[in-house]
């Protein structure tokens, strides 16, 4: 969804662009739910504003409680997707740089006492998990985000 193409949403107030995220999650979900039935365990993988996404669709009950949640680099206040993930129960990742700019707080202690949800910080990583003006640890970055995905995946599936 290219919201950044979209002079209309650029000009709307942060609430105002919340009500059109979730609108358009909820209806990416509706027609999810019809091609796959959520009896079957799916995997959810968004970064960004997708988390965004994401996090409306599991706040509106289109994610199931088998369902399987990765969130990079969430643009949702921490404390909000903490207390969701908490209450949902989902086995979730969430992969963040410890540099990115886009974070304002990077804080989870509560879910780190839970065996559902996993963190996986990326150190000296930005939004994109680049490592400024270090191409090879760049790349090393990414990989590394791929491996804990895997490893994660390989576990909760």
């Amino acid at each position: 969804m290219r919201y950044g193409d979209n002079s209309e949403f650029n000009s709307a107030n942060d609430q105002l662009k919340d009500e059109w995220i979730e609108y358009d999650s909820n209806k990416v979900c509706e027609f999810l739910n019809t091609v796959s039935p959520q009896n079957n365990k799916r995997i959810f993988i968004a970064k960004s504003l997708g988390t965004k996404h994401l996090y409306y669709q599991l706040k509106n009950n289109f994610i199931n409680k088998e369902d399987v949640l990765i969130f990079q680099t969430p643009i949702i206040p921490f404390v909000v997707l903490q207390d969701l993930l908490i209450e949902k129960g989902n086995n979730s990742l969430i992969i963040y740089g410890t540099k990115d700019p886009v974070l304002d707080d990077k804080e989870f202690n509560r879910i780190n006492s839970t065996n559902k949800t996993q963190v996986y910080e990326v150190p000296n990583a930005g939004h994109v998990f680049e490592d400024e003006n270090e191409l090879a640890k760049s790349i090393d970055n990414i990989k590394n985000v791929m491996l804990e995905t895997e490893k994660f995946l390989s576990k909760v599936m």
